[in-house]
C-alpha cells in the first residue's frame, strides 16, 4: 500500500485497496478464461496473491473492525456481521492459498491451470469486497469519527504492506 499521506482519509485508502483487489481478480479471471495462460503472469499473481491479501485483512481486522465494534449501536448488529466477515477472512485465506497453488504449478511447468479453483478464489473474494462496500464501508463513514479516522491512518502508515 502506498503510504498514506497527512490528512488522507483513511476509509478511502481501504476503499482504494478494495478497487485494487478487484482489478486483481479480473486479471485472476482473464487468467482462468484464457485458452493459454501465460505463465508469467500466473507466477507474478501468484507472488502477491497471499501477501496482499494478508495485508489487507490485518488493516481489516487489527484496524478498522475494533474501531467498528467501539462505536456500534445496538441496531448495527456489527459484532455478528463483523464475526461473519473474520470468518470469510479465514475462508478467503484458504482459497487464495489454493489458487496461488494453482497459479504456481503453471508457472513452473507447462500444465493446465486448475482453473475451478482460481475461479472459486476469485468469486468468494469478489463478494466478500461487494459486501464490504456495501455494508461496512457505509457503517464506517457514518459510525467512525475524526479520532478514529485518524487512528486507522495512523495504523496503516504502519502498515508494512500493500492494503
Amino acid at each position: 500500500m502506498a503510504a498514506v499521506r497527512f490528512g488522507e482519509d483513511a476509509l478511502e485508502v481501504l476503499a482504494q485497496a478494495h478497487r485494487r483487489q478487484r482489478a486483481a481478480l479480473d486479471a485472476l479471471d482473464a487468467l482462468a478464461r484464457a485458452d493459454a495462460p501465460d505463465p508469467r503472469r500466473c507466477a507474478a499473481l501468484a507472488a502477491k496473491l497471499l501477501p496482499d491479501l494478508r495485508q489487507h485483512l490485518r488493516d481489516e481486522e487489527a484496524g478498522l473492525f475494533p474501531l467498528l465494534l467501539g462505536r456500534a449501536e445496538a441496531d448495527d448488529a456489527l459484532p455478528a456481521t463483523l464475526a461473519r466477515l473474520s470468518q470469510e477472512h479465514r475462508a478467503l485465506e484458504r482459497a487464495a492459498r489454493a489458487a496461488r497453488a494453482a497459479l504456481t504449478a503453471l508457472a513452473e511447468a507447462p500444465s493446465d491451470l486448475d482453473r475451478a479453483t482460481v475461479t472459486a478464489y476469485a468469486e468468494a473474494k469478489r463478494r466478500h469486497v461487494m459486501f464490504e462496500t456495501a455494508v461496512v464501508a457505509p457503517l464506517a463513514r457514518a459510525r467512525l469519527t475524526a479520532a478514529d479516522c485518524a487512528a486507522l491512518a495512523q495504523r496503516l502508515r504502519a502498515a508494512p504492506g500493500p492494503a
